[in-house]
C-alpha cells in the first residue's frame, strides 16, 4: 500500500517493530489517527499503538488521560507558593487563636473569668481570624475539619497533612508564648481540657463529639458553594463556636478542636484523658461529614472525581470560584440586563415608537 497515509510520500515500514523511527510521536494522536484512517486501513494496522515499546514505555509513565502519577502531583502541590501561604496562616492563625483562648481563661487575683467571657473569647476570637485568613487557607485552624474536609473530598491529602502540622505547631507556639508572658502563679492549668464535675471519659467524650458536630456542620453548611443566599460565615461559626463553650465549659472546658487541647497539654506536660479531646472531635466531625454530605445536601461525586482530589489532580475550591465567577458573568452580561440599542434611523421610519 502506499504511504499516503501518514500525509507524506514517505514509504510505511514493513513491521510496526520499526518503532523508533517515530519516537516523536504521541500514544493521544496516534489513537485519534487510527480512528480516522479509512475502514480498509483499521484492520491493517489494528492495535499498532500498543505494539509499539516506545509507546508503551511513554504510557507507563502516564496515568490515565494524561494525569501525573500521584507522587509528582503531590510534590508539585507541596512546593507550590500556596500552600506555603495556606501553611503560615494555619499556623499564625491557631497561634492567635490559642493564645487569645486560653488568655481569657487564665484565674487572675482581681478578676476570675467567667463562662460567658471564656465563650465569647474564644467565638470572636474563630470569628475575626475566618474573617481574616479564610481567603489564604480556608482558616481551618482545627484538626476535626480538617480531618472532615478531607474525607468529604474538599481538599487534598498532601493539604490536610500540612493544614494539621501547622495547627499542632501553632497551638504549641500560642500556648508556650501565653506561658512565658503571664506571671507564674497566673498559669494555674494554662486551660488544660480535662473532665470537670464529675464527668465521666464516656460522657466527656460524646460532649465533645456532639459539640464538634455542631461545630462541623456549620462550617459545611456556611461555606457551601451551591448555596445562593449571601451570608456571613465568618459570624456564623464564631456564633458557633460560642455556644459550644457555652455548654461545655462546664463538662470539658469545651475543646472542639484537638489541636486546642494539645498546644496547652503539652506546655503543661499534663496528658491526663488527653485522648478524650482526639477522639471525640474527630467522632463528630466525621458523623458531621457524613450526615451534611450523604443526607442534609448531598453532593454526587464519582470515586474517580474523590481520587483526583486526594491527589491533588483537581482544586474544588478553585472549581467553585470560577463557577462563581461564571455565573455572576452570565448574570452580568445576560441579555435581559443590555439595553437595548435604537437607531435614529429605525425610530424615524417608525419601525419602533
Amino acid at each position: 500500500m502506499g504511504g499516503s497515509i501518514t500525509g507524506s510520500d514517505r514509504p510505511l515500514p514493513d513491521s510496526w517493530g520499526d518503532a523508533p523511527k517515530f519516537p516523536h510521536l504521541k500514544l493521544r494522536f496516534l489513537r485519534g489517527w487510527a480512528r480516522s484512517v479509512p475502514a480498509w486501513g483499521k484492520d491493517t494496522y489494528k492495535g499498532f499503538p500498543d505494539s509499539l515499546p516506545c509507546l508503551r514505555a511513554q504510557s507507563g509513565r502516564r496515568g490515565k488521560r494524561g494525569f501525573l502519577r500521584p507522587s509528582a502531583t503531590m510534590k508539585r502541590e507541596l512546593c507550590s507558593r500556596a500552600l506555603t501561604r495556606a501553611f503560615l496562616a494555619e499556623l499564625i492563625g491557631t497561634t492567635v487563636f490559642v493564645f487569645v483562648g486560653l488568655g481569657s481563661a487564665l484565674p487572675w487575683p482581681l478578676a476570675s473569668p467567667s463562662v460567658l467571657q471564656v465563650a465569647l473569647a474564644f467565638g470572636l476570637a474563630i470569628g475575626t481570624l475566618a474573617q481574616c485568613l479564610g481567603h489564604v487557607s480556608g482558616a481551618h485552624l482545627n484538626p476535626a475539619v480538617t480531618t472532615a474536609f478531607l474525607l468529604g473530598s474538599r481538599i487534598s491529602l498532601c493539604k490536610a497533612v500540612c493544614y494539621v502540622l501547622a495547627q499542632l505547631l501553632g497551638a504549641v507556639v500560642g500556648a508556650a508564648l501565653l506561658y512565658e508572658l503571664t506571671p507564674s502563679q497566673v498559669h494555674g492549668s494554662l486551660g488544660v481540657n480535662a473532665p470537670q464535675n464529675t464527668t465521666s471519659a464516656g460522657q466527656a467524650v460524646t460532649i465533645e463529639m456532639f459539640l464538634t458536630l455542631q461545630l462541623v456542620l456549620c462550617v459545611f453548611a456556611s461555606t457551601d458553594s451551591r448555596r445562593t443566599d449571601v451570608g456571613f460565615p465568618a459570624l456564623s461559626i464564631g456564633l458557633s463556636v460560642t455556644a459550644g463553650h457555652l455548654i461545655g465549659i462546664y463538662y470539658t472546658g469545651c475543646s472542639m478542636n484537638p489541636a486546642r487541647s494539645f498546644g496547652p497539654a503539652l506546655v503543661m506536660g499534663n496528658f491526663a484523658n488527653h485522648w478524650i479531646f482526639w477522639i471525640g472531635p474527630l467522632a463528630g466531625a466525621i458523623v458531621a461529614m457524613m450526615l451534611y454530605d450523604y443526607l442534609l445536601c448531598p453532593r454526587p461525586r464519582s470515586t474517580a472525581d474523590r481520587i483526583a482530589i486526594l491527589r491533588g489532580d483537581r482544586d474544588p475550591e478553585k472549581e467553585a470560584e470560577h463557577g462563581r465567577q461564571k455565573k455572576q458573568s452570565l448574570k452580568t452580561y445576560s441579555v435581559h440586563t443590555i439595553p437595548k440599542l435604537i437607531d435614529t434611523d429605525d425610530k424615524a421610519c417608525g419601525l419602533v415608537s
